[in-house]
């Protein structure tokens, strides 16, 4: 059976509407949070959920969990543009066998990856971030 090992979150804003952040062709970090591995043979099991919408076109919106500066995980989210109506875009990702380690920064950020004067989105809220490590077995 699994022990616990340790947890972490952030939670920018837990409310959807409460954001109105453009999404930029470059990476925007939406949340992070510190997490200690004090055992080998284990895992860290993320979760997020993200609210956004089209302003504009199409947007093809590319996000990306990181451990440190690292890419662990990406997912892509095609939004179609309806007025006033908000997405909830929720993922999970696993990281397995973590260096043993203190405060990894786990973050996850955003980025428009069809950038053009047609497509735009937004964050929209809740944005939320968390992770629970655990020994594998």
């Amino acid at each position: 059976m699994p022990t616990y090992l340790g947890s972490g979150s952030s939670v920018p804003t837990d409310s959807s509407g409460s954001l109105n952040i453009n999404v930029p062709s470059t990476p925007i970090k939406l949340a992070a949070f510190g997490l200690s591995i004090p055992a080998p043979d284990n895992r860290v099991i993320l979760n997020a959920t993200v609210g956004i919408s089209a302003s504009l076109g199409n947007p093809t919106v590319l996000f990306k969990i990181y451990r440190d500066t690292g890419i662990i995980f990406s997912t892509v989210t095609e939004l179609q543009l309806s007025v006033a109506q908000n997405a909830t875009v929720t993922f999970q990702a696993i990281d397995l066998n973590v260096p043993v380690g203190s405060n990894y920064a786990y973050s996850i950020t955003a980025e428009l990856v069809n950038s053009n004067l047609l497509n735009n989105a937004l964050i929209t809220g809740p944005i939320t971030f968390s992770g629970i490590a655990t020994t594998r077995f």
